[in-house]
């Protein structure tokens, strides 16, 4: 049997970048997450991140911290 969420948990779960990437992944067409690697030193990313109200530089530094934040979570 299925542990009921109460309302706390459900809206911590909620805050998660996790839980927040599963909810936006659902509306993405998953055949554009299959780039093809760019030339020269363009970073090879398959979707864009952003991280509202925080400083990260670069087109790479978003989806690195992206994914780390997502590691550490889980």
């Amino acid at each position: 049997m299925a542990k009921k969420v109460d309302e706390n948990e459900e809206s911590k779960l909620k805050q998660k970048i996790f839980s927040q990437a599963v909810e936006q992944i659902k509306t993405f067409d998953l055949y554009s997450l299959r780039q093809h690697k760019p030339h020269g030193n363009l970073p090879h990313i398959s979707f864009q991140v952003v991280f509202k109200g925080e400083d990260v530089e670069g087109d790479g530094g978003p989806y690195r911290q992206f994914f780390q934040d997502i590691a550490n979570e889980l």
